[in-house]
């Protein structure tokens, strides 16, 4: 039988349904108190339980965001300029938030770079590779190449907390705001022993599938390293999605990057597929979505 990690034992269940039915802990409180994610304290409770106002883990009140997944920092496809290009992308169109949709981390699975097999040094390397700016918020969900490593590794967690502009989402599904739209951010995690409660959103982000790709509101996040899957319905391009906000809709960007040779010199470059934040082009937005909800 394979090993799940992060199981909830029923003591810590019974303390929190108590707390928050006879004692009225909040539960922003209640996660602080157990050292649980959000989503678990949610799985806990209970959908039955729950308000829509309950699901966000935090909100993004800016005019856009920025979207990415499967980083994979250790592995053998890690690419540095591209976290060089994000911060500077970041600052020119004062951008405040970053989402992650899992695998945030290489792990312990194959294709690793040697000098960071050790937990601690992978985690320090990712703390010292994310950009530092005093104005952006990383919002981090982890994924199934995070969570071993993890979670046989819990002082890796207290590392990662020395990152203030971190903000860590848990595991498998996450909810948050933008505006005033509810969003999840997912990435399938098997042995994540944790089931977090559906609801519906007005768009949905996935990670794991390492190609970029639409569906009706859900977004399938290309991967932000070179470890790309070919696929039929969508591309295969590492790169990342730009959420904006406009007066009528949310419209969301695919930004791709390119390696190639030029004779004896690799050239580097970022090829965007639309000019300007500001001025989508055709070729550029790759879903809008009404923005009519109301909370």
């Amino acid at each position: 039988m394979k090993k799940n990690f992060r199981t909830l034992d029923e003591i810590t269940k019974g303390n929190v349904l108590n707390d928050y039915f006879i004692n009225g802990v909040s539960l922003r409180a209640l996660k602080r108190k157990y050292n649980l994610f959000s989503n678990e304290v949610l799985a806990i409770l209970g959908q039955e339980n729950l308000k829509l106002e309950d699901y966000p883990d935090g909100i993004i009140g800016g005019k856009s965001f920025v979207a990415l997944a499967d980083t994979h920092i250790g592995s053998i496809y890690e690419k540095k300029w591209y976290y060089d290009y994000l911060a500077n992308f970041l600052a020119k169109y004062d951008i405040r938030d970053v989402v992650i949709a899992g695998d945030f981390l290489q792990g312990t699975i194959p294709r690793l770079q040697e000098k960071y097999e050790e937990p601690k040094e992978q985690i320090e390397h990712a703390i010292n590779l994310i950009p530092v700016n005093n104005q952006v918020t990383w919002h981090i969900l982890f994924g199934n190449h995070d969570l071993p490593l993890l979670e046989q590794n819990k002082e890796c967690y207290k590392i990662i907390k020395t990152r203030k502009d971190f903000h860590l989402l848990g595991y498998r599904r996450a909810y948050m705001l933008f505006g005033k739209n509810l969003f999840s951010v997912s990435h399938k995690t098997p042995k994540y022993g944790v089931i977090p409660p559906c609801v519906n959103t007005d768009f949905s982000l996935y990670g794991h599938g390492h190609f970029e790709a639409t569906k009706n509101t859900k977004i399938y996040l290309p991967p932000f390293c070179l470890d790309t899957k070919s696929t039929p319905v969508g591309s295969p391009y590492p790169g990342f999605i730009v959420a904006r906000r406009l007066p009528n809709e949310i419209a969301f960007f695919y930004y791709i990057f390119f390696e190639k040779t030029n004779k004896n010199t690799t050239v580097l470059e970022l090829v965007k597929l639309k000019e300007s934040l500001l001025e989508p082009q055709e070729m550029g937005k790759v879903l809008s979505i009404s923005i009519a909800k109301k909370w």
